[in-house]
């Protein structure tokens, strides 16, 4: 059986408290780009465009059945040099050497979190009742 070793792990307790912060800012950020991507696939799903309706529904299919450490590794190792096909657009200079890691885990954490929370957005919507759309507020 194995035992908790408790002395390591208040010795390793600062490294730990080092890293909240930026921790924080990258569940922030993620949750923040995550729920405007809900949203916005959100009202896709549910609006009457089928071709739209049919792609969104594809995409974020697809992002909810690859894995998060494949997303990972895809937003930064491939997306850059995807990205690099856009290099002297706009004036802008791109590197695909030196991309920024908090980016990429930003990009790959939003696109998976974001499936997952359209889902919850569009069944939110379909839990309303369609009398509760037709309602009026009285008049006075």
């Amino acid at each position: 059986m194995m035992d908790l070793d408790y002395d390591f792990m208040i010795s390793d307790l600062p490294t730990v408290v080092a890293g909240l912060p930026k921790t924080l800012m990258l569940t922030f950020w993620s949750m923040l780009f995550a729920m405007a991507m809900a949203v916005v696939f959100g009202g896709l799903i549910l609006s009457r465009i089928a071709i739209l309706r049919q792609s969104v529904i594809i995409i974020n299919t697809f992002i909810k059945g690859v894995p998060l450490t494949v997303q990972l590794l895809f937003c930064y190792y491939a997306v850059p040099y995807i990205a690099k096909s856009f290099n002297g657009f706009l004036g802008y200079q791109y590197d695909p050497r030196h991309i920024p890691y908090f980016a990429a885990a930003v990009f790959a954490l939003a696109a998976n979190f974001g499936a997952y929370i359209t889902d919850v957005v569009v069944s939110s919507m379909h839990a309303v009742d369609r009398g509760q759309y037709e309602g009026q507020m009285p008049s006075e």
